[in-house]
Order: C-alpha cells, then structure tokens, then sequence
C-alpha cells in the first residue's frame, strides 16, 4: 500500500536546493546516512534514486531491506528551513 505524500514533501524533494538524505540500515541493524541529491519524484509517483556504484553499501542495504522488509528514511531539509522526514519500504531495485 503507497501512501501520498504532501505537495510541500514533493516541493522540497524535486528542488536541487534541498538537502537530502537517505538513512538505510544493515543486516545487523547499524544505521548507514548519507547525502543523495539524486533523489527525486518519477513520473509514477514513487520516489526515485540514482545509486551509482553497485558495491556501494548504500546499494547493498538497499537490496536488503527489500529483501527483508527493512523500512529506510529520508530526510529533506529546504533552503528556507523547512524539513520533512519520510520514512518507507524500498520496492524495487535495478542494477545494470
């Protein structure tokens, strides 16, 4: 079940001013944070990730919260203050 988000989540999550973070966790639970300006909205409305390095453990914990249903967060801070977390499942991966 997908859930809408707000028009100020989307507003701040398509701005290329926005901070974004992407917060994942490892099998053994540690928390992974980093910066992914390549977040956005696709055209289908789900939130899109440009993940560059296959071995990166970014994309490693990725692939297992789809695989063990593990919810990963996101942060967005807008230049103005504003921030929003969102918090969700992955559902699907593509590496090429």
């Amino acid at each position: 079940m997908s859930t809408q988000l707000s028009q100020d989540a989307i507003d701040l999550l398509n701005d290329k001013a926005t901070v974004k973070v992407l917060a994942t966790v490892d099998s053994q639970g540690v928390p992974h944070a980093v910066f992914k300006q390549s977040l956005h909205q696709g055209a289908n409305g789900r939130i899109h990730l440009l993940e560059l390095i296959e071995s990166s453990t970014t994309n490693r914990n990725l692939t297992g919260s789809i695989w063990f249903d593990r919810t990963v967060s996101i942060l967005l801070r807008g230049e103005n203050g504003r921030s929003v977390q969102i918090k969700g499942r992955v559902v699907k991966n593509h590496i090429s």
